[in-house]
C-alpha cells in the first residue's frame, strides 16, 4: 500500500479542474452578485425599443390613463380598451411622475418583466442554487415574450402576478408564513383578475397543483383553497366589458385561429428561447447515466411539476377556445407559458445533472450568451442604417387628402404626426367593401370607436369620400390581410401609382397617389 508520501500529486488538468469546480461552487454560493449580467442584458435589449412612438395598442392604454376624469376613465375602460381598469393605475403613476412620454407610457410594464424575472431568481435559487437560478432568469429573459417589457399593455405586468402568486403560494405552504402568504396569494390572484380577462386560465396552474398538492397529502388546505377561489367572483366585472364589445366583431379570414395556430404558439415559446439551449437540453435528455453514479435527488415535488406544465399549457385553452368562437388568437395572450417553460427546462436539466455545478455553469452561460445574442440582434434591428425611418410622405402632395388602409396607422398618426398632415389625414369605412375582401369587418365599428377618443382627423364612409375627392394619396400595403382599400379602388377602375416605398413608424410604407375616374 502506498504512503501518504508516496502518492502522486493531481496532474495540471485535475488541479485546473479542482479550481475551475471550486470557482463554480463559490459563484453558486454568491450568483446574486452576477444578477447585474443579465439585468445590463436585460436593459440592452430594451433600450432600441423603449423610445419607439407609441402603436396602437397602446394608445389605448395611454388615452385610458390620461383620462382627464373619473366618468371619462370609466366609459373608456366600458367602450373603449375593453380591460379590467388595474393596468392602467401603474401608468396613470407613471405619467405623474415623468410626464406623457412613450417611455413612461411603458415604464411600468418594464419594470413588472424585470420584477417577475427576479422573482423567477429567488424560487430557482432556493431550490437549486445560484448558478442555475441565473440561468433561469436569463432564459425568462429570452425569447418573443421580452417584447411585452416594452408595450404599454397589461401583459408584463399580468406576468408579474402570476409569478407573485406562485411565490405566494411556495411561501403559504411553509407553515412560519402562513398567514400573511395565505392574504397575499388572494391578494396577488385578486390582481390577475382585475388586470386582464385571460387572468383566469392562469389561476388554473395553481389550482391545478394544489389539487395534486392535496391528493399527495390527503390534506385540504382551506387558507390556500380560499386564497385560490374566493378572488373568482371578480370575473362578474368581466360582464360588462362583454357587453360593451364593439357590436359584432368579425375577424379577418387570415388572424382566425386555427390548429396550426398551436405550433406556430409553442414554436415562439419553445424554439425563439434559443436553438442552442434547447440543443443542450436534448443532448442531456439523450445522455444515460454511468453505471454506479449517485441517485438523482429529489429536486422538486409533483404538485410544483404540475403547476408548471399547466402553466406551459394553459394557453392551449384559449386557442381552443378561439378555435371555436371564430377568434383571433394573439401569441401575447399566452405569455403565462414563459414561466411554464423556463421552470420546466432548469429542473429537468438539474433533474437529469443530478444538480451537477457543471451543467449549472454551462447552463446559465449558454443562457446569458443567447441573451446576449437577442439584444445585439434587436440593436441592429433598430440601429440599421437601411432600419432607420423615413418620414419623406409628409412631403408629398401636402394639397392632396391622405388615407390610411389601415385602422391602427389611422389612430397612430393621428397621435403622432403633426398638425399640417393630420389636418388632411383620413380612414375610409365600407362594411360590403371589407367583408368582401378580408372576410371580416375590420374597422368598421371605427366611427363610434373614435368618439369616444380625441381623435383629430377625419372618418368618411368611402362612397361619400370618393364622391368629394378624385385625387389623393393612400398609405397602405398590397399585400396585407387587413386591406380592403387598395383592392377596391382597382376594381372600381381607379388609377393607382406607386410613389415610394418608405420604412416607416407604421405597419405600411407603400404610398400611391390615387385618381378616380369619373
Amino acid at each position: 500500500m502506498l504512503s501518504q508520501a508516496d502518492a502522486k500529486p493531481p496532474g495540471r488538468l485535475a488541479a485546473l479542474r479542482l479550481r475551475l469546480e471550486a470557482a463554480l461552487r463559490y459563484l453558486d454560493r454568491h450568483a446574486v452578485f452576477l444578477l447585474p449580467l443579465p439585468i445590463a442584458v436585460y436593459v440592452a435589449a430594451l433600450i432600441p425599443l423603449a423610445t419607439r412612438p407609441l402603436w396602437y395598442d397602446e394608445l389605448l392604454t395611454y388615452y385610458v390613463a390620461t383620462a382627464p376624469s373619473l366618468r371619462k376613465f370609466v366609459d373608456l375602460v366600458l367602450h373603449a380598451d375593453l380591460n379590467p381598469p388595474l393596468g392602467y393605475l401603474p401608468v396613470m403613476a407613471s405619467h405623474a411622475i415623468f410626464g406623457h412620454q412613450p417611455l413612461a407610457t411603458r415604464l411600468p410594464s418594464a419594470a413588472a418583466f424585470l420584477l417577475a424575472g427576479f422573482i423567477v431568481f429567488y424560487l430557482v435559487r432556493r431550490r437549486l442554487g445560484g448558478l442555475f437560478a441565473l440561468g433561469a432568469t436569463a432564459l425568462f429573459w429570452t425569447g418573443f415574450f421580452l417584447y411585452y417589457a416594452v408595450e404599454a399593455r397589461p401583459y408584463a405586468l399580468l406576468l408579474l402576478w402570476f409569478c407573485l402568486s406562485l411565490l405566494c403560494w411556495q411561501r403559504a405552504m411553509d407553515d412560519k408564513a402562513r398567514p400573511g402568504a395565505c392574504w397575499a396569494l388572494g391578494a396577488c390572484v385578486a390582481a390577475m383578475l382585475l388586470t386582464h380577462c385571460f387572468a383566469p386560465v392562469l389561476i388554473a396552474p395553481l389550482i391545478a397543483g394544489e389539487a395534486v398538492r392535496g391528493f399527495t397529502t390527503r390534506k385540504l388546505d382551506r387558507g390556500i383553497w380560499a386564497a385560490l377561489l374566493l378572488p373568482l367572483p371578480l370575473v362578474l366585472t368581466y360582464v360588462p366589458l362583454f357587453l360593451g364589445e364593439r357590436g359584432a366583431m368579425v375577424y379577418p379570414t387570415y388572424f382566425r385561429a386555427s390548429w396550426h395556430t398551436f405550433a406556430r404558439f409553442y414554436r415562439v415559446v419553445v424554439w425563439d428561447r434559443g436553438p442552442l439551449l434547447l440543443l443542450a437540453l436534448i443532448a442531456v435528455a439523450l445522455t444515460r447515466r454511468p453505471p454506479g453514479s449517485a441517485p438523482v435527488r429529489r429536486l422538486f415535488a409533483p404538485h410544483e411539476t404540475v403547476f408548471a406544465v399547466a402553466a406551459l399549457l394553459a394557453p392551449a385553452a384559449l386557442i381552443f377556445y378561439a378555435i371555436w368562437a371564430h377568434m383571433t388568437f394573439w401569441n401575447r395572450y399566452g405569455i403565462g407559458a414563459c414561466l411554464g417553460v423556463t421552470l420546466l427546462a432548469t429542473f429537468f436539466l438539474a433533474h437529469k445533472t443530478n444538480r451537477n455545478v457543471w451543467a449549472a455553469g454551462l447552463f446559465a452561460v449558454l443562457a446569458l450568451v443567447n441573451s446576449w445574442r437577442q439584444s445585439i440582434d434587436w440593436a441592429c434591428l433598430t440601429g440599421a442604417p437601411e432600419c432607420q425611418v423615413s418620414t419623406a410622405y409628409r412631403q408629398v402632395r401636402p394639397d392632396l387628402p391622405f388615407v390610411t388602409a389601415n385602422g391602427t396607422t389611422f389612430l397612430a398618426m393621428d397621435h403622432s404626426e403633426p398638425p399640417e398632415l393630420v389636418a388632411r389625414l383620413y380612414y375610409l369605412t365600407d362594411l360590403d367593401a371589407s367583408l368582401r375582401y378580408t372576410g371580416g369587418n375590420s374597422f368598421e365599428w371605427f366611427p363610434a370607436f373614435c368618439r369616444q377618443l380625441p381623435v383629430r382627423a377625419h372618418l368618411a364612409a368611402y362612397r361619400e369620400f370618393v364622391a368629394r375627392h378624385d385625387h389623393f394619396l393612400v398609405l397602405g400595403a398590397p399585400d396585407a390581410p387587413y386591406n380592403w382599400l387598395l383592392p377596391k379602388l382597382r376594381d372600381d377602375g381607379a388609377e393607382l401609382r406607386l410613389v415610394a416605398k418608405l420604412r416607416t413608424d407604421y405597419q405600411e410604407g407603400y404610398l400611391y397617389e390615387v385618381r378616380i375616374r369619373r
